[in-house]
């Protein structure tokens, strides 16, 4: 969450949230938990390492991205487009 606070700060992303599957349940399932970005435009910005040596200061890039790759296992990854809304 660190990371995705500095990015807001930033403009990089308009939005970030942690999402809990409510139904179905059952230990069957592949996930229970989705992260969300919300983004403006799918357009560059500030690289990941620098905005995680920004919210990380005392931290290096190796452990981040060790952390973070431990709390990835066994996640499916998917790439959502919003084609419409409403506000």
């Amino acid at each position: 969450m660190p990371i995705h606070k500095e990015a807001m700060k930033r403009g990089e992303i308009g939005s970030w949230g942690v999402y809990e599957l409510m139904m179905p349940g059952g230990t069957a399932n592949a996930y229970n938990y989705a992260a969300v970005n919300g983004y403006a435009s799918m357009g560059g910005g500030t690289s990941i390492t620098d905005l995680a040596a920004a919210a990380h200061p005392n931290m290096t890039w190796d452990k981040i991205a060790e952390k973070t790759q431990a709390a990835r296992e066994g996640v499916r990854w998917e790439l959502w487009e919003l084609v419409s809304a409403t506000e």
